[in-house]
């Protein structure tokens, strides 16, 4: 019986690699201990069984032990190297004599792995070129023998050069190069692999110095080097096809996601071919007409190998894989440099990247997503940002939106001001230098618009005074094309236009941090307005009319007042008004030079709020910079918006409660025509005096009837045209008079005399059924008059609706802004009744929702740090039963919520601010006893218990 345990056998094949390396080292000691021929042979025998195993690990565990096993049995003369291949090939082939089949694939790469790990073993001498030649002519006919096992046995091979120092060995490479000539492979992939695993600096020499090249070197590679310019033709075929030969063709692999083993190489030696080529010498005549070939630059090699190869229109999608492995072992390459860049984001290599990336379902969509996410990590180190974003956004300044990624915004987050300064004066010359009569000028000048917009977006977080230089010269190119003919062609009116809107979109996002200058930006732009108009011999682009042109000169003039007087006063209250004004009137003066009528009212309604500061009435003039404000707030334009808040946060610490208010009664009006029309047509007034003239004596109810009277009026004129025309139409298709449609129309009552005039036209039933047709249409064209009438009333309300929803939106922006800079102020109790009447009351979910999330997460954490007089805290009970009152009636979850959180708050503003807290506890409890008390007695009482149960935890986590 054996001494040396079957088990290690079992450990070999194991997944994991400890337990391989126990059992090898285990098993051979025991054979050692052993020194049992049987045991050696039986060793043998299992290991090279082994070796044709399915399993995954076995193959490597019974190798690493093989390779010792040699070793050993090497050196007790028990086997020869030839000895042993011949018995790898016996046992292998009776394990499986069928050879087809997946055995047979077994056996090929237990073979394989055989010699590999004799090699592995190294008992073969480097001088034993008999020796080596055999294991050589053993790789290169085992290699014949499959398509798919070419590669591996060639990358042994040239492991083997590698590993014994072989590559420079004459005889070993003149064996090798005549085999594979002799073969038909010298000119393909493997040949090629072979090749460049011979040293650059001696390949040449070397190679044409061999029988294969001495007898047919006018058929093979150039120099002997296939990365020689000249033979990038020949290169580009092998690369395309696996081989020149018409038989190697079809012995190539089929198709595998892996990269073949020679791309290794090749991507290694061309991106180090500047960095390894030593300094060129003078060398004779003849030298030089020998060596006027040039080694392949990575650069030379692009274009016409993988961008026109890989990346061509007919290409399949697997070569387009292939393209894009190449592409990412190149960027992933230690030695890759920026310079690099230019060339390899190729143009059909982008149009496939931009294509593939851009849609999930596409083939290559994986891949093309892989390679974005590599160039932004390379990206991540500062040398690489500005090469990558030129080239990217020269092929495609739409880059991000035609690939749907955020490839460039991600480029942008990682990088610094610095280098946003390059990236964006490149873009702003690439759009001075495009020309009008470029194809796609329009499209690109608006994509260079776009992409302007995107940068300022991208980087608005990191913006501060060290880096925002970059921002003013987008803002400098905008100002030259939206406000001038530069020059002035169609295309440029569309561009101009297009710039203003990306002019003021910018803005609005850069507001909160200034300019270099100091100023504000819309000050800033002003400035640089009149400095270019003056002195760059531009021509405004909107030719101002008199009262436009007088209107900017008396704002410019009073802007500059407004400049000389903010040096030299000393009041901090009447600078902030000066800038405030600044502000305004800079906002004013850019939508005169923008060509905007309206702007007229806008420096009239500026002007008389700065009339009255001028004339000391500061709260008179407080009131009319907070309806300005409102009136800016109440345009569809973030840049109003934003500019306004602005200047509510200049003026938020001078805000009363009679300035609130205005805003609170804008809260309050209905979300209808009738809201609109207070809100902005100031017609409600009128109205009203005309109802109190029309309707004296009579009550309200008919006064509100004479309304409704009116507007059913309004709509039974519209409904009479409509049937006007129909009976028009009716009258000539009949044949009546008009005459007979008008009296008819006017007397649809009285029938006896539409039918006494119409009996001399009477038609029989062949004359009705001819004109059934032309009848159906006309009352067919009512009925579609009728419901459009009735659409386009539907949408007027809709609209009416919209408007105002979306000023009282604005104004709980205020009042957010309001809250966060005063949160310490007892007017923010105010605020609370107005919001709770507001979520009541509004039918839009959204507007209510905001209003309750300012109520919750501003108004109710406010600390208010007040000492209360009697008179306020009078008020502000009054308040706390207000709110109780409101909640017995609230239907809506939100609402009561609001009650709760709002009861909370003034009970906390209270007892904080009370001289007397013990006392005004009682107080307190009597306002939420009688709640509840009503809550319990009415059924209809809609207060929630969780207002009992809040004061409840609140007093109880006081008390602890």
């Amino acid at each position: 019986m054996s001494s040396v345990s079957l088990d290690h056998y079992y450990y070999l094949a194991s997944d994991l690699e400890e337990e391989r390396i126990k059992g090898a080292s285990s098993l051979l000691k025991e054979l050692v201990e052993a020194d049992n021929q049987k045991d050696y042979d039986y060793a043998l025998n299992r290991l090279i069984k082994g070796l044709s195993s399915e399993r995954a690990s076995s193959r490597v565990g019974f190798s690493l032990a093989l390779s010792e096993l040699i070793v050993l049995l090497i050196g007790r003369g028990d086997i020869t190297v030839e000895s042993y291949l011949n018995e790898l090939y016996k046992v292998l082939e009776k394990v499986a004599p069928n050879k087809h089949g997946k055995i047979d694939k077994q056996t090929l790469f237990g073979k394989l792995f055989g010699i590999q790990a004799l090699l592995n073993s190294k008992i073969v001498k480097n001088d034993d070129y008999s020796t080596l030649k055999m294991i050589l002519r053993r790789l290169l006919k085992l290699s014949s023998t499959k398509p798919w096992l070419r590669e591996t046995c060639f990358s042994t091979i040239c492991s083997l050069l590698v590993q014994y120092d072989l590559v420079k060995d004459f005889e070993i490479i003149n064996y090798l190069l005549s085999t594979l000539l002799e073969n038909k492979v010298i000119l393909s992939l493997e040949g090629i692999l072979v090749h460049l695993t011979i040293p650059w600096k001696a390949r040449s020499k070397l190679v044409l110095s061999t029988d294969a090249y001495k007898q047919n070197g006018d058929q093979l590679w150039s120099q002997g080097n296939p990365l020689m310019a000249k033979n990038l033709p020949q290169l580009s075929l092998v690369l395309r096809q696996g081989a020149v030969d018409e038989d190697q063709k079809g012995k190539q692999r089929g198709w595998t996601p892996n990269l073949h083993t020679v791309w290794i190489l090749i991507i290694d030696e061309l991106i180090n071919t500047s960095i390894d080529e030593p300094p060129k010498k003078k060398k004779k005549s003849k030298e030089r007409a020998a060596d006027k070939e040039e080694r392949l630059t990575l650069e030379r090699f692009w274009a016409p190998i993988i961008d026109e190869n890989f990346f061509s229109s007919d290409s399949s999608s697997q070569k387009k894989y292939w393209g894009f492995s190449v592409l990412l072992a190149i960027l992933e390459h230690k030695d890759l440099k920026p310079s690099h860049v230019r060339f390899l984001f190729s143009p059909n290599l982008m149009a496939n990247l931009i294509h593939q990336s851009a849609n999930n379902d596409r083939q290559l969509n994986k891949m093309a997503r892989k390679v974005l996410a590599r160039i932004c990590e390379i990206c991540k180190e500062a040398e690489f940002v500005v090469p990558t974003l030129k080239t990217l956004l020269r092929h495609n300044v739409k880059f991000d939106r035609m690939s749907k990624t955020k490839t460039i915004s991600t480029i942008i987050d990682n990088s610094d001001g610095f280098v946003i300064d390059e990236v964006t004066e490149f873009i702003i010359n690439w759009a001075n230098t495009l020309q009008p009569d470029y194809a796609n000028f329009l499209q690109d000048y608006l994509s260079i618009l776009d992409q302007l917009l995107h940068f300022v977006r991208d980087k608005k977080g990191s913006l501060s005074s060290t880096n925002i230089t970059w921002v003013q010269n987008i803002v400098d190119h905008l100002i030259k094309v939206s406000f001038f003919k530069v020059p002035n062609t169609q295309e440029f009116e569309a561009i101009s236009n297009t710039a203003y809107e990306r002019l003021i979109s910018i803005l609005s996002e850069v507001l909160s941090q200034p300019p270099t200058d100091g100023s504000s930006w819309p000050t800033y732009i002003v400035n640089k307005l009149v400095d270019l108009e003056k002195n760059s011999g531009l021509q405004l682009r909107h030719s101002l009319d008199d009262e436009l042109e007088q209107f900017k000169t008396e704002g410019l003039e009073i802007l500059s007042t407004l400049e000389e007087q903010l040096k030299d006063i000393s009041d901090e209250k009447k600078a902030i008004h000066i800038v405030c004004f600044q502000i305004l009137y800079s906002l004013a003066i850019l939508n005169v030079f923008a060509g905007d009528a309206d702007s007229i009212n806008m420096i009239q309604d500026i002007s008389t709020a700065y009339d009255k500061m001028v004339s000391n009435e500061e709260r008179v003039g407080v009131e009319i910079l907070v309806e300005i404000i409102v009136s800016f707030v109440s345009q569809d334009s973030s840049l109003m918006k934003k500019l306004a808040l602005v200047v509510w946060e200049h003026i938020v610490n001078e805000v009363e409660l009679p300035h609130l208010q205005s805003l609170f009664d804008i809260l309050k009006v209905q979300e209808n025509q009738e809201g609109k029309e207070k809100l902005f047509d100031n017609k409600n007034e009128e109205v009203e005096d005309d109802d109190d003239d029309e309707g004296e004596g009579e009550d309200g109810d008919d006064n509100e009837n004479g309304e409704e009277d009116r507007e059913g009026v309004k709509g039974e004129v519209s409904i009479d045209e409509i049937d006007k025309k129909t009976n028009e139409a009716l009258a000539k298709v009949l044949g009546l008079s008009s005459k007979v449609a008008e009296q008819h129309e006017t007397n649809s009552g009285q029938n006896s005399s539409y039918e006494e005039d119409s009996e001399d036209v009477s038609m029989d039933d062949e004359q009705m059924m001819a004109i059934d047709a032309t009848l159906a249409n006309i009352f067919k064209e009512r009925q579609h008059a009728l419901i459009s009438q009735g659409n386009g009333k539907k949408k007027q309300q809709k609209q009416d609706k919209d408007t105002v929803v979306f000023l009282k939106g604005r104004i709980l922006d205020m009042l957010d802004t309001f809250v966060s800079k005063r949160s310490t102020d007892l007017l923010n109790v105010e605020i609370v009744m107005p919001l709770l009447n507001l979520m009541a009351r509004t039918n839009t979910l959204q507007l209510g929702e905001k209003a309750h999330k300012l109520l919750k997460t501003k108004v109710c954490r406010a600390r208010i740090e007040v000492k209360l007089s009697d008179e306020q805290i009078f008020d502000l009970k009054r308040t706390l039963d207000q709110i109780q009152r409101f909640a017995s009636k609230s239907t809506i979850k939100a609402v009561s919520n609001g009650c709760n959180q709002s009861s909370i708050f003034i009970v906390k503003t209270l007892l904080s601010g009370s001289p007397d807290p013990d006392v005004l506890i009682e107080d307190i409890l009597k306002i939420y006893t009688m709640s509840l008390l009503n809550w319990y007695r009415t059924p209809g009482n809609k207060t929630q218990p969780g207002m009992f149960f809040d004061l409840i935890n609140w007093l109880y986590s006081k008390k602890r």
